[in-house]
């Protein structure tokens, strides 16, 4: 895949095939936070866009496990609720989320590039 390629690219499984034995594990969770943040308006509550943003942090070491285990509980808490109300609301963004701050970065990736 060329960096033209990349850039238009509209398909995050594909990009993330590509990835695959390149990326680092920084660079898959961060690519998982940026699969997340294509959808941010999806995400109903504060806790799900907040997980986004502990997670990137995460990335970066200014985050630690225990800070993104308990940001993540809360947002699977919140997927667990959306999809019990569910009325047409977007469940599957919230657990994108939950996902992104997954202990695995790559399987991270995987989930939020659904």
């Amino acid at each position: 895949m060329t960096p033209s390629t990349w850039a238009t690219c509209t398909t995050p499984a594909r990009m993330l095939d590509f990835l695959r034995g390149r990326a680092s594990g920084r660079k898959l969770r961060l690519f998982a936070c940026a699969c997340c943040r294509s959808v941010l308006p999806l995400l109903a509550d504060e806790e799900s866009r907040s997980v986004v943003a502990v997670a990137e942090r995460h990335a970066d070491g200014l985050a630690d496990a225990d800070t993104l285990s308990v940001s993540r509980r809360l947002v699977e808490e919140a997927a667990t609720r959306a999809w019990a109300l569910w009325d047409g609301g977007t469940p599957q963004a919230e657990e994108a989320a939950a996902a992104a701050a997954g202990p695995e970065p790559a399987a991270a990736a995987a989930r939020a590039a659904e």
